[in-house]
């Protein structure tokens, strides 16, 4: 059994215009590219929304699409959507579960979201050439996330991923664990994610996928299983200046047959480079060299760890920015030039640290934000 994987689609700005005339070429490479593999996947980050649905109160963009949209993923041969993202509710239970109706009323499967979390959990098997598959799909918590009572994404959750994870294995011949998380705009894993996705292949996944962070990383094969740290946007228009990693990314090609060695293979792309509305696909050893280097970091936990620390450094005025109790602009500059102190003294930073750090504490706080 051949199958196919890739990152984000989010159709937007000129994507959105070809939609609406019903030109799907953007989508013709992939279109051939699919019809190499038993199954294609993507990870559908905007929900179906109408003009009526009103977009939800969070921080960050309100992404959405036109339920047209699904005529674009039926021409490129998507097959399975994931759709545990932290975008797939930005408008609302109700756009949720009709991105979900409507996708499987048009024959392409879903998985990661439902009307509740338990639902939202729901593991999704493929079978082909006597081969059985086995996918999860969860995402990091956002804004998206369901409840015991409310639609909405399945979060990753360690201990339900682990009981999902050995549930599901006997049941399959391989099983494929599929992720949305990590920080945007950093081509590495956190040392977090790292033993994380590892954990999942040590508890009996076989393949570790994880997309969200804009830009594509590396890979490893770890023990008998294989993770790949992120595959980019596959269609996703800026609308703003970005930088070159926004537009290039790559799908995996995975081929199962019971007994032997999981194969894959790497497809780099481009995708709506220079305000060219196309997924175009190139060699297959075009970024052969930045994963090269991306792959010798991630087998390093120093090398790790390192550009992790670095990374987070470099966040440090951001960070505290985002706990400032300050939120115009304009005093904001003044304080940075050092014309206003700053609010949060080493006392109330210790104690922010003790409420982050303590798991005890942290359970308080989640508690009481959630009701924020």
């Amino acid at each position: 059994m051949k199958i196919l994987v890739g990152g984000d689609v989010a159709p937007k700005l000129n994507i959105t215009e070809l939609i609406e005339k019903n030109d799907f070429s953007f989508f013709s490479e992939l279109q051939n590219l699919s019809k190499e593999y038993d199954t294609t996947i993507i990870n559908l980050e905007s929900p179906f929304a109408d003009t009526c649905d009103a977009p939800i109160e969070k921080y960050g963009p309100n992404l959405k699409c036109s339920p047209s949209t699904v005529k674009a993923l039926e021409y490129a041969g998507v097959n399975v959507v994931t759709l545990a993202n932290n975008h797939i509710l930005d408008y609302g239970h109700e756009a949720l579960l009709r991105t979900k109706a409507i996708c499987e009323q048009n024959g392409i499967l879903t998985i990661g979201v439902g009307q509740r979390l338990s639902q939202a959990q729901n593991p999704l098997i493929l079978e082909a050439n006597n081969c059985r598959i086995g996918l999860i799909n969860c995402c990091e918590h956002e804004f998206s996330i369901a409840t015991e009572t409310d639609a909405g994404a399945n979060p990753l959750d360690p201990i339900s991923q682990f009981y999902a994870i050995r549930k599901l294995k006997p049941n399959v011949d391989y099983l494929i664990v599929i992720v949305h998380g990590g920080h945007e705009h950093y081509n590495l894993p956190s040392t977090r994610m790292q033993k994380l996705y590892r954990f999942f292949i040590d508890s009996g996944a076989d393949v570790v996928i994880n997309h969200h962070q804009h830009c594509f990383s590396g890979y490893e094969q770890y023990n008998e299983g294989l993770i790949f740290y992120g595959l980019g946007n596959l269609c996703f228009p800026a609308g703003r200046k970005v930088n070159d990693s926004w537009y290039k990314g790559y799908m995996v090609g995975l081929e199962f047959m019971p007994g032997s060695k999981i194969k894959f293979k790497i497809h780099p792309y481009e995708q709506c480079y220079d305000n060219n509305p196309a997924v175009h696909f190139l060699s297959e050893d075009a970024f052969s060299s930045d994963l090269e280097d991306l792959n010798k970091i991630i087998s390093s936990t120093e090398l790790l760890q390192n550009r992790e620390r670095a990374y987070y450094d470099s966040w440090d005025k951001t960070t505290y920015s985002n706990l400032d109790i300050l939120t115009n602009r304009y005093l904001i500059a003044l304080r940075n030039k050092g014309l206003l102190p700053k609010f949060l003294s080493h006392k109330y930073l210790l104690r922010l640290k003790n409420h982050v750090l303590c798991e005890s504490h942290l359970d308080k706080v989640q508690h009481f934000l959630k009701k924020v």
